[in-house]
This record gives C-alpha cells, structure tokens and sequence, in this order.
C-alpha cells in the first residue's frame, strides 16, 4: 500500500459529476459547459470525490 492523506491505500476511486445552478450563486466556482442535464444555458460545477477501495471518502473537490 501506499500513505496517502495518514492512511495506507493499496486501491482509490476518483469519481466525478455536475451541477447545474438555476441561481446567481457560486460566480467564482461555475461556468458554462456541457451540461448532461441538458442544460446549456445554467452554469454549472464540477465535484470530485476520492474514496479508499472500502467506500470510505479521503478528499473532494468543488
């Protein structure tokens, strides 16, 4: 395995999605993209989640 955040992994899962927002909110997080929501008019987000082969979180992304 290998130490990573204090914890020894063999194995991760990086898993990522979107979001869009109907809003005025997260200006500094969002923008215009490909949305597979189908919709190309709202900004949107991306967030990551990096997990140990057992399901448990290490860390995120926004």
């Amino acid at each position: 395995g290998r130490d990573l955040f204090n914890q020894t992994v063999d194995l991760v899962f990086f898993d990522t999605t979107t979001s869009y927002f109907e809003g005025e909110g997260a200006k500094e997080l969002s923008q215009y993209g490909y949305s597979r929501d189908h919709r190309p008019d709202r900004v949107q987000v991306v967030i990551g989640l990096l997990m140990r082969q057992d399901g448990i979180p290490i860390a995120h992304e926004v």
